[in-house]
């Protein structure tokens, strides 16, 4: 088997400390453990624009309904600089535009994108984020430094 991403650590709750302060032994103070499996074809890789990451992390999502808006959790997982994959317990339409905020991989704080769901299978939500929206700027190139710092998955 192989590393194919990384999931939040059980042991810390994903925060690379436990009670007390004291590092977490389990995902040695980074908050993530390997998924291990068998990955995606070296072909289908080739093929994207940005490399992806898989992760599992938490989401915090708002998305308008007619006047209202609403927001629930969800998790969030195979990341890149264009876009991830968000699995909801929310019916949301192809062409719903969304506010997702989390925290990054190896990053202390939250990043909060405008994205649109591109595609959909079940409650697995294929989400890009809105390159062209002023407000994600900044947030995308923090979202970039931060998948910088992340080890080459495909190539282990």
């Amino acid at each position: 088997m192989e590393v194919i991403g990384y999931t939040s650590c059980d042991a810390c709750g994903g925060t690379g400390t436990l009670a007390g302060g004291e590092t977490c032994k389990t995902c040695a103070g980074t908050g993530l453990v390997p998924l291990v499996g068998s990955g995606e074809s070296a072909s289908i890789r080739d093929r994207r624009r940005w490399q992806r990451h898989d992760f599992d992390l938490p989401v915090n999502v708002t998305v308008a309904k007619g006047a209202r808006r609403e927001a629930f959790n969800g998790r969030g997982s195979c990341m890149s600089e264009g876009g991830m994959a968000i699995t909801a317990e929310v019916a949301l339409n192809v062409g719903d535009e969304l506010d997702i905020e989390f925290a990054p991989p190896y990053s202390p704080t939250s990043i909060c994108l405008r994205g649109t769901v591109r595609n959909s299978a079940g409650d697995l939500y294929g989400v890009e984020f809105l390159a062209a929206h002023t407000a994600n700027e900044p947030q995308l190139s923090r979202l970039r430094q931060a998948l910088r710092g992340i080890p080459n998955l495909q190539s282990e």
